[in-house]
């Protein structure tokens, strides 16, 4: 199972966790892609959905925070975090 089959399969089965764990791999993957702003638009939507577990994601985020500077990073970020669950899921699920 890839990355966004994962993310499929636990938002099929509202599993919070397993998603924002799948959503942060995705997330991973976008970047090591290139796509940076995606990606961080990714992360900042699972801080919303993640409450207070802890985030998996430092390494990525700084990848993406060197590549397209602290305040873009701030942006996208915050634009994911007022995405609706459906679509973070369904922009994860487009990623290549």
């Amino acid at each position: 199972m890839d990355n966004r089959d994962a993310v499929a399969a636990a938002d099929r089965a509202d599993d919070m966790p397993a998603l924002v764990a799948a959503l942060e791999a995705v997330a991973a993957d976008v970047a090591a892609d290139g796509d940076y702003e995606k990606a961080a638009c990714i992360l900042g939507a699972t801080d919303g959905l993640r409450g207070d577990a802890p985030s998996s994601a430092g390494r990525t985020l700084a990848l993406i925070e060197e590549a397209i500077g602290t305040v873009r990073l701030a942006e996208l970020t915050a634009e994911g975090r007022h995405m609706a669950r459906a679509d973070i899921v369904a922009l994860a699920l487009a990623t290549t």
